[in-house]
């Protein structure tokens, strides 16, 4: 799954929002390597850590939030 889809360009846009992909690994409760394997589309995120993205995107997150996937 390569390539640019909603999984991707949310992944990467939730990246920018929070400035790197640690925090955004830290923020949903992933790995810096799943991050980054969903922004490249290497790899399909289960649908709540999209959902957990999604969030930070729309500017929903709440810092303390436990993972939801």
């Amino acid at each position: 799954m390569l390539g640019d889809t909603p999984y991707t360009r949310t992944f990467r846009l939730a990246i920018d929002r929070l400035g790197s992909a640690e925090q955004l690994a830290q923020a949903i409760g992933a790995s810096v390597a799943e991050i980054e394997a969903w922004a490249a589309g290497h790899a399909h995120p289960p649908l709540g850590a999209f959902l957990n993205a999604i969030d930070v995107v729309a500017d929903r997150w709440l810092p303390g939030r436990p993972a939801q996937f």
